[in-house]
């Protein structure tokens, strides 16, 4: 999912340790808020 022109959800929630341990770091759609107000604020 992009979230701004130069973001993307999965660069943001990238995690080594969640992918080591199989867990899982993608937000909730409730939660996917402030992903989106992060990458805006890196984008400008």
């Amino acid at each position: 999912m992009q979230l701004a022109p130069d973001f993307s959800l999965e660069e943001l929630t990238v995690s080594d340790t969640a992918r080591r341990k199989r867990i899982s770091n993608d937000p909730a759609p409730a939660h996917l808020r402030n992903p989106r107000r992060t990458a805006a604020l890196l984008q400008a």
